[in-house]
């Protein structure tokens, strides 16, 4: 169960620093990426970068 844990939050915390990357907001990207795991990140790669 602690993997499963560990596993959530690191997912959360990729997909917030490609979020911030890609100019998004990585607090928001962490919580969608902690929720949904593997496809949070899908999500996030997907998207392109914003124009700034």
């Amino acid at each position: 169960m602690e993997f499963l844990i560990i596993l959530w939050l690191m997912c959360g915390i990729t997909a917030a620093v490609i979020a911030s990357s890609k100019g998004r907001n990585g607090f928001g990207w962490f919580f969608i990426g902690a929720l949904c795991g593997i496809f949070g990140l899908v999500m996030v790669c997907a998207m392109p970068k914003l124009a700034r």
